[in-house]
């Protein structure tokens, strides 16, 4: 289940966990981090790295989880500043549209345009 989607660094930022309590975070649609499920139900944390030119920047994104009613209070730091904070509750994950992972460019080749002659 989708937990949340934001921009980060103007990239598509989405968390998605499970009740059994694994968690999974993509930018831009890339596996970035993966929490295993866990016997203690606390805050938990993803951290990752960029390169941008020379320059390491660290993000960081904290999630507490509350499933019974379902709310998720989530803080996303880049390098420390937080650059954004909220809570998200189930009609808010009712009412988001589902990512659709983009296609791959399809690649046409002299050959295979060839045979079909």
């Amino acid at each position: 289940m989708e937990l949340f989607n934001i921009t980060c660094l103007g990239k598509p930022l989405r968390l998605e966990g499970s009740l059994a309590g694994w968690q999974a975070l993509y930018w831009n649609n890339q596996l970035v981090s993966q929490l295993a499920a866990s016997a203690d139900e606390g805050e938990k944390t993803h951290t990752f790295q960029l390169t941008a030119d020379e320059n390491i920047i660290t993000v960081d994104v904290t999630s507490l989880i509350n499933w019974q009613p379902f709310t998720i209070d989530y803080k996303v730091t880049v390098d420390g500043e937080v650059i954004e904070s909220g809570t998200r509750n189930e009609k808010d994950i009712e009412r988001q549209q589902p990512v659709v992972a983009p296609e791959g460019k399809q690649k046409f080749s002299l050959i295979g345009l060839a045979s079909l002659g």
